[in-house]
């Protein structure tokens, strides 16, 4: 039930001006991936590498605050690391 919950929850990352950004779920999948079209091969890889990091960061810092709510505040390691 809590992978389900998870899976539909949706995180956005993007780089800092928007170049790129990523959507990706609760179970860190890649829903998405959009990209200024203007943008060299180089300044890609940068900004989709930033934007998925910052998606990542995102959704384990929702998945944590899930977790929470449903075990009472009480820290599971090694589950939302």
């Amino acid at each position: 039930e809590f992978k389900q919950t998870m899976g539909a929850v949706e995180t956005e990352g993007s780089s800092p001006l928007g170049e790129a950004k990523v959507l990706i779920n609760g179970k860190m999948e890649i829903l998405s991936i959009t990209i200024q079209p203007d943008l060299q091969r180089e300044e890609i890889e940068t900004y989709v590498r930033i934007a998925a990091n910052n998606a990542i960061q995102k959704a384990q810092e929702t998945v944590r605050e899930r977790m929470k709510e449903l075990t009472g505040d009480i820290d599971l390691p090694g589950l939302t690391h």
